[in-house]
Order: C-alpha cells, then sequence, then structure tokens
C-alpha cells in the first residue's frame, strides 16, 4: 500500500498495515564486506510483535545477515550475523518510535561497522570476519516469522560500497 504521509525526498512509500504486508527478492549478490544500507523509517507502534520493528534484512540461505531494526523501546538497533556471531547494537540516545521519519543507516568496509542515526554517527563496532559472504535475500518488514505492522518505509538504497561519514546525511 502506498501513502500520502511521505518522507524528505519522495512521493510515496511504503506502509506495512497488517500482519502478512511484507516485501522480498532474492538471487542478489551483496559482499557483505563492502555495504551500505539505507532506508527511512517511520511508526509509533510501541508494541510489535517480537519485541522488534524489521525494516530491512539482508540474509544469506545459510542463516548470515545484516539487519537494521526498530526496538519497542524505539531504540535503532543494527549489525551483522556471521557464522553464529551477532555484532548487533542497540544506538543508545535514538528514538525511532515518535512520529518522525528517521534516516536508519549501517555501513561495513570489512573491519567497522557504523551505525547513523538520522545521518549522524552513533555507533561503531570493529568486526574481525575477513571472508567474502554475499548477501542474496532482501526482506523488507519481517524478519522470521515476526512482520512489522504499521511502519512506513522509504528511500531504501543500497549501496555495493562503504560510503563515508560525509556521503550520510
Amino acid at each position: 500500500m502506498y501513502s500520502s504521509d511521505t518522507p524528505r525526498y519522495t512521493t510515496s512509500n511504503y506502509i506495512t498495515d497488517a500482519a502478512t504486508a511484507y516485501l522480498s527478492a532474492d538471487n542478489l549478490a551483496f559482499n557483505i564486506r563492502n555495504i551500505t544500507t539505507n532506508i527511512w523509517f517511520k511508526s509509533t507502534n510501541t508494541s510489535p510483535t517480537g519485541g522488534y520493528h524489521c525494516p530491512l534484512t539482508l540474509s544469506t540461505n545459510d542463516g548470515n545477515n545484516l539487519t537494521l531494526f526498530v526496538h519497542n523501546s524505539g531504540k535503532y538497533r543494527s549489525g551483522i550475523n556471521v557464522n553464529n556471531t551477532s555484532y548487533q547494537v542497540n544506538c543508545e540516545n535514538t528514538n525511532c518510535l515518535d512520529g518522525n521519519w528517521h534516516m536508519l543507516t549501517l555501513t561495513y568496509d570489512g573491519a567497522t561497522l557504523k551505525r547513523y542515526f538520522d545521518g549522524t554517527l552513533v555507533s561503531t563496532t570493529v568486526v574481525s570476519y575477513t571472508t567474502d559472504l554475499y548477501l542474496t535475500n532482501l526482506v523488507i518488514g519481517k524478519r522470521g516469522i515476526y512482520i512489522s505492522e504499521n511502519i512506513y518505509i522509504s528511500d531504501l538504497r543500497i549501496y555495493a560500497t562503504p560510503l563515508l561519514d560525509d556521503d550520510i546525511k
């Protein structure tokens, strides 16, 4: 469903309005070691099923993934899970459930995960993962069995390179 409630740069956006609404794609090839993901997100739903809204997940068929979450506390959470090791972090002092549009960004250059909230760097994590890993599946609005209800999503961008701080605004 498209809505007239729009973010800064577009004329339409996607809203998940039911327990079965999400988007997915497969047969992609994003190298997890050189990536930037960026999405605009809006919601006031503080009771998501499973405790998290999940605007974006990129994954492999064997469970490795890159995710951007919003916790029911409103905190932005993102990172990667590689070979049963999680590099997920809650970003303190972020509130995504205030009814306003927020830009959620995650970059990874093969050594450091960087998380940005509304264009400001809020968290970094050093990751010791050196093997190329290609993310082949994309899901918007769902992770596992948990589907995000009543969230607005817009301007999804995936870059095959980690953007620099000045490029994220």
